[in-house]
């Protein structure tokens, strides 16, 4: 009896092989838990850090973005070229990758670069597509109060930097026209462009010609050159003094120019300050000039020319003179001539006569083109004023 007492019941054994048991499989269990749960807790760590590192790759976007607009408002910095070396270190604020080089995209004006940020082992890359706007945007014809074709006036488009003499056949199709206010074509006025709509002081957009393709814009600056207050003001106080600008030396008196009938005045490339122009019939204007030197004129009163006039000669680039009026007085181009020119004059009329030939830029208050002309919009001479700023035209992120 004292024997059978001391021996333990023997399911007691059963039960300790069967915790073993038990805890053993929760082991495994447990490991098979942690060998999925580690790598996801892993990957949302990198995740983590990924995250982190776009958002310094956007900082330093905005980053480089500020310092390519600080040079070019300095003048340090010129977009030209394929390529361009630049050297953009983010502050440590931003642990970025430093930006060395800006490569063009095709379009003279669009640039593309590549931001990358890190977080520890993480990478996120950015890669950005800019450009710089054109001031006069998209215009080559422009009137804030009003533009005007009348009939069978012809617009058309080209690049004289690659051809001198274009027919319609060579018509780029950027020949656009617009206005703030008012937008009238005549019947048989063609356009080998859009029509570009602006808006009053209201916001009130004008009526589209119907039958042309359209496209709104919002208001369109009636000035952005800045001929009432801005840089273009700036340069007409500077060369309206004689000691600053070239009349003088061209034999220009009293700041005024009126050649008589079958004259011809040459005027070399250079700066001139005047408050008259005058062009009598069959007179001409050869401008000695090039785009690198061209004529430029800074008018304070009316420019006229009267029938069968040739400016600028039929080989001539309108890059090669640029006439800026802050007068509100007439700019009238009278018929059967060749005229040349960019032409800006947002606070006056400009007059374009029947059967000219016309290369250029017009940018007036009002724009009026009367019947019979061939106008033919000079696009290099929109690329001649860009703001002095970039713009993100598209991004994507290219490292996940």
């Amino acid at each position: 009896m004292k024997t059978s007492a001391m021996r333990p019941p023997p399911s007691r054994g059963f039960s300790l092989f069967t915790c073993l048991i038990l805890l053993a499989l929760l082991s495994v269990f447990a490991g098979l838990i942690l060998r999925v749960v580690l790598p996801e807790i892993a990957g949302a760590h990198y995740q983590t850090r990924e995250r982190r590192a776009f958002y310094h790759a956007e900082a330093g976007v905005g980053f480089v973005i500020d310092q390519i607009n600080a040079d070019l408002m300095a003048g340090t910095l010129a977009l030209t070229g394929e390529t361009v070396n630049v050297t953009y270190q983010p502050p440590a604020a931003y642990p970025c990758e430093p930006v060395r080089l800006l490569t063009q995209l095709g379009n003279p004006r669009w640039y593309t670069f590549t931001v990358t940020g890190r977080q520890h082992n993480a990478r996120a890359a950015i890669e950005i597509s800019i450009t710089r706007p054109r001031l006069l945007r998209n215009l080559g014809v422009f009137g804030d109060a009003s533009v005007a074709l009348q009939p069978n006036v012809e617009l058309f488009s080209y690049h004289s930097s690659r051809l001198l003499n274009p027919t319609s056949a060579d018509s780029t199709g950027e020949a656009n026209v617009g206005s703030n206010e008012q937008i009238t074509f005549r019947p048989g006025a063609f356009l080998d462009g859009l029509v570009l709509l602006g808006a009053d002081v209201f916001g009130n957009e004008p009526a589209a010609p119907a039958g042309y393709e359209a496209e709104s814009l919002g208001r369109i600056s009636p000035d952005p050159l800045g001929a009432t207050v801005g840089p273009l003001a700036d340069a007409f106080a500077f060369y309206s003094q004689p000691a600053n600008n070239d009349n003088v030396a061209a034999g220009i008196t009293g700041d005024k120019i009126s050649c008589s009938p079958g004259s011809t005045l040459t005027l070399p490339g250079g700066r001139y300050y005047l408050t008259d122009v005058y062009l009598a019939g069959n007179s001409t204007l050869v401008l000695d000039a090039t785009p690198e030197n061209p004529v430029i004129i800074y008018l304070d009163g009316p420019l006229r020319t009267q029938p069968n006039h040739i400016v600028n000669s039929v080989a001539g680039r309108p890059s090669n003179f640029f006439i800026f009026s802050r007068s509100s007085d007439e700019i009238r181009i009278q018929p059967n001539g060749d005229f040349r020119a960019f032409v800006y004059a947002p606070l006056a009329e400009i007059r374009l006569a029947p059967n000219n030939d016309l290369y250029g830029v017009f940018w007036g208050r009002d724009s009026l083109l009367l019947p019979g002309n061939v106008t033919y919009i000079d696009v290099d001479l929109l690329d001649s004023f860009l703001a002095p700023r970039v713009e993100i035209v598209q991004w994507r992120q290219i490292i996940n």
